[in-house]
C-alpha cells in the first residue's frame, strides 16, 4: 500500500513539472537599448539589439515607424517577420533617413515591435534634438505623355540629393501627378510597364539626369514624354542582394550599359539613339527583382545595383561585391538572360557633409558618365557615400558623416582619378573645389570614340598578298570579322573577341589564297556590313 501511494505521489509530481515547464516556456524580447537618441545631423546612425532571453524561438513579426523618417536593416535579416533562437539577438541599424521632413528641432517618436513574447508589443522610445539646414516645402508636378497621349498609372520617384527615394506619385487618369517634398535638389525618374524608364529632361539615366532645385514655397512643374518599349526579346534580370545578410534588398535601381559612350541630350522618339548609348534604367520591385525588358540591340553589357543606404555595384560572377567597374563581369544579352544577382555592401552615409568639386580629363572638361565614391581613410569603412557628376562636369556629394576621406572617380574604361585627403567636422562642415582629372594616358589613350560604327574599305585595294581592314566601334562589343569566296565559303576569321569602343584595324594575309574576288563582313551587336576586295597577283 506504501509503495501504491509512493508511485501516485510521484507520477503527480512528473505530471505537475511537465505541465509547469509548459506553462512558463515562452520566448521573451529584451531591446538594448530602449531609445534612440538623435543629437547630431552628422551621426544619424542609431543600433540597438533585439535579444531572446526566453527559452522558446521569439518571432518578430512587424516594426511600427514613420516610413519617410526612418530607414531600418537588419544583421541577419532582410525584412520583419523573423526568428530569434533563444540566447540569441539580431543587430538593428535604425537610421534617421528623413531628417528634412522634420519642421522643428524637437521631436519624440515611438517605435513598436510586434513579437510572440510575453509583451507582444514592446516599444523603443525615439527622441530627435538636432538642427539643420531645412525648412518649409514646395511642389513638384507636371503630366507624363507619349506620343500617342496621356499615361495614368505611372510611378513617379523623387531622388533627395539626386541619391535617395524619398517619396512617389501615380499619375491620375490625365496622366497628371503632384507632390509636396521638402526644399533641396532632386532627380525625378518615371516608371510604366511596356516603357522605357526615363529622368527628366528626356534622359533615361541617372548619370546625364538633370538636378532640380526646389526651394521653399516654390512649384516646379516637371513633364515627361515617355517611349514605348520595342518588342526585341532582349532582357537581362535578377536581384540586388544584401552582401552582409545575404538576403534580397526591396528597394534600388539597376543600370544596364554598354560601357563608356559620350551620351547627348536626346530626343524621347529617337530610339537610333537610344540604342546606340545602350543605356538603360530599371526598378527594383518585391522581393528584391529588376527586369530590363527590350534592350535594343544585342551586345556586352555593364549591369550596375543602387540601393539607398548600400554601396553602389556591379554583377560579378561569382556573386562578392564589386564598387568598382574593374572587378565587374560584362554580360552578353542576345536573349533573355536571367539570374543576373548583383551583391551590394552597406555604406555609412548617415551624416550631413557635403564635398562640392568638378571632374575633367587632361585638364579639360569631360562631360561623361561618371559615378564618384567618398572613400574613408578609416580601412574598417573604406567606401562611404557616392554622387553622380552632373553633365556640366561638376557634383555635390553628400550625407557624410565627420572623418578624413578621399575621393574616388570611376569612368568605365578609364584609370580611376583621386583626389587629396579633406576633413569634414564640426569646423568644416562642407568642402569646395575638389577637383577630379582623369589622365589623359589612362586605359584608353583616346578619349573622344566614334559616334557610329564604320567599316573601311580595305588599304591597298587591289592588294598583293597583304591588306589592311580598319573600322571603328563607338561601344565596346563581341565583335567579328571574316573573309569570304565568291562562293560565300569562310576563307579566314580575322577577329573573334570582344573589342572596346574606338578605332580598329587587322592585316590580312592572302599568301596561298588564288587571285580573284573576295568579301569581308563586320558583325558586332545589331550592326552588320560587307565590302568587297580584289588579290590580284
Amino acid at each position: 500500500m506504501f509503495f501504491n501511494n509512493m508511485r501516485k505521489v510521484i507520477i503527480l509530481t512528473v505530471v505537475l513539472l511537465s505541465f509547469g515547464e509548459g506553462l512558463f516556456a515562452q520566448p521573451q524580447l529584451v531591446i538594448t537599448p530602449d531609445k534612440i537618441e538623435y543629437k547630431d545631423v552628422f551621426y544619424r546612425l542609431g543600433v540597438v539589439y533585439f535579444k531572446n532571453v526566453g527559452n522558446q524561438p521569439l518571432m518578430i513579426d512587424s516594426l511600427s515607424y514613420e516610413l519617410d523618417f526612418y530607414f531600418v536593416r537588419f544583421n541577419k535579416h532582410p525584412y520583419t517577420p523573423f526568428y530569434i533562437d533563444p540566447g540569441d539577438s539580431v543587430q538593428m541599424d535604425c537610421i534617421l533617413s528623413g531628417f528634412m521632413w522634420l519642421s522643428g528641432i524637437d521631436t519624440t517618436d515611438t517605435m513598436y515591435v510586434y513579437n510572440n513574447g510575453s509583451t507582444g508589443a514592446q516599444k523603443l522610445e525615439i527622441e530627435i534634438d538636432l538642427e539643420h539646414g531645412f525648412s518649409g516645402e514646395g511642389i513638384i508636378n507636371g503630366q507624363v505623355k507619349d506620343s500617342i497621349g496621356v499615361i495614368p498609372g505611372a510611378t513617379v520617384y523623387f531622388f533627395f540629393g539626386g541619391n535617395f527615394v524619398i517619396s512617389t506619385a501615380q499619375t491620375d487618369q490625365f496622366g497628371f501627378y503632384s507632390v509636396i517634398l521638402p526644399p533641396g535638389n532632386y532627380s525625378v525618374a518615371v516608371e510604366k510597364d511596356g516603357y522605357y524608364t526615363m529622368f527628366y529632361d528626356q534622359q533615361f539615366d541617372p548619370f546625364n539626369a538633370t538636378l532640380v532645385s526646389l526651394d521653399d514655397d516654390s512649384v516646379r512643374s516637371l513633364n515627361f514624354d515617355m517611349l514605348p518599349e520595342l518588342s526585341t526579346g532582349l532582357s537581362v534580370s535578377g536581384k540586388i542582394i544584401d552582401s552582409l545578410s545575404g538576403t534580397p534588398i526591396e528597394k534600388g535601381i539597376v543600370i544596364v550599359r554598354r560601357g563608356t559612350h559620350t551620351p547627348t541630350k536626346i530626343p524621347s522618339s529617337n530610339y537610333s539613339v537610344l540604342s546606340q548609348q545602350g543605356i538603360y534604367t530599371t526598378f527594383v520591385h518585391r522581393g528584391g527583382s529588376y527586369d530590363q525588358t527590350n534592350i535594343l540591340a544585342e551586345d556586352y553589357y555593364y549591369v550596375q545595383g543602387f540601393s539607398d543606404y548600400f554601396i553602389p555595384s556591379y554583377y560579378q560572377s561569382d556573386n562578392i561585391p564589386a564598387p568598382f567597374w574593374q572587378m565587374a563581369d560584362t554580360v552578353l544579352i542576345a536573349s533573355a538572360v536571367i539570374d543576373i544577382d548583383i551583391s551590394l555592401p552597406r555604406d555609412s552615409a548617415y551624416g550631413a557633409g557635403n564635398v562640392f568639386g568638378n571632374v575633367t580629363s587632361g585638364g579639360e572638361s569631360m562631360l561623361s558618365d561618371v559615378l564618384i565614391y567618398a572613400q574613408s581613410v578609416d580601412p574598417l569603412n573604406p567606401l562611404f557615400t557616392f554622387a553622380f557628376m552632373q553633365p556640366e562636369g561638376i557634383f555635390n556629394l553628400g550625407f557624410l558623416p565627420y572623418g578624413t576621406y578621399r575621393l574616388v572617380a570611376q569612368r568605365i574604361g578609364l584609370d580611376d582619378a583621386f583626389s587629396e585627403t579633406f576633413v569634414i567636422d564640426s569646423l568644416n562642415p562642407s568642402v569646395y573645389n575638389i577637383n577630379l582629372n582623369f589622365l589623359t594616358t589612362s586605359v584608353y589613350e583616346e578619349i573622344e570614340f566614334p559616334s557610329s560604327f564604320y567599316l573601311s574599305q580595305n588599304y591597298p585595294n587591289p592588294f598583293n598578298p597583304g591588306t589592311v581592314i580598319s573600322w571603328q566601334s563607338p561601344v565596346g562589343s563581341l565583335q567579328s570579322l571574316k573573309v569570304y569566296d565568291v562562293l560565300g565559303r569562310e576563307v579566314a576569321a580575322l577577329v573573334n573577341e570582344f573589342k572596346e569602343a574606338g578605332k580598329h584595324s587587322v592585316e590580312f594575309d592572302a599568301a596561298g589564297l588564288p587571285s580573284g574576288v573576295y568579301f569581308y563582313r563586320l558583325n558586332a551587336g545589331s550592326f552588320s556590313e560587307t565590302k568587297k576586295m580584289i588579290l590580284l597577283r
